[in-house]
């Protein structure tokens, strides 16, 4: 039988040593086994490798085969632009819904889409935004090509441009690092 007494101001509970006794103790806690069981957990996610430069995305979500998931501007300073959000959705842009995707939230959100950050996880099928990366990549293309036409091309009233090598444009076309010539 437990009783609380007052001692000097302060209260304090004295148990009998039957109750003390009958009261169950918490196994102590193998700390290097947890650290153990922990390492082997992320072994089987990332690999057995120097984990100083794992990068986990709290970002990433992994699409459905045929869809194509991107972040997409919801709030800035917490306004909302729904004006830009029904655009997206003009153009096949849709959200993802949060129960597709709980890994991502806290346990108590309640949201219907994934907004994190003021982004928002929105959907489009695969070949909608293939089309359209293949088109802004033509227009990019077509840039780039009108403006090395304009490098060859000399105002009007001046001589050509090819005349002499100095004068020559130095186009050169290619994907990597660049060179930087002496």
């Amino acid at each position: 039988m437990s009783e609380t007494i007052a001692r000097n101001g302060n209260k304090e509970t004295v148990r009998s040593a039957d109750e003390v006794a009958s009261m169950k103790v918490q196994p102590p806690v193998d700390h290097e086994a947890r650290a153990r069981q922990r390492v082997a957990e992320i072994r089987a996610i990332h690999g057995d490798g120097d984990f100083s430069d794992v990068y986990v995305d709290k970002w990433f979500a992994q699409a459905p085969p045929g869809w194509v998931y991107e972040w997409k501007t919801h709030a800035i300073w917490n306004k909302e632009f729904p004006q830009y959000v029904s655009g997206l959705q003009r153009t096949g842009w849709s959200p993802v819904q949060a129960v597709r995707h709980r890994e991502l939230l806290y346990p108590e959100y309640e949201g219907e889409n994934i907004i994190i950050d003021g982004m928002i996880l929105m959907e489009r099928p695969k070949e909608l935004v293939d089309r359209v990366r293949r088109y802004q990549e033509k227009l990019a293309m077509d840039v780039v090509r009108n403006s090395e036409r304009k490098l060859s091309e000399a105002p009007g009233g001046t001589g050509p441009r090819t005349a002499f090598a100095e004068t020559m444009p130095r186009v050169r076309s290619h994907v990597g690092p660049v060179t930087i010539d002496d």
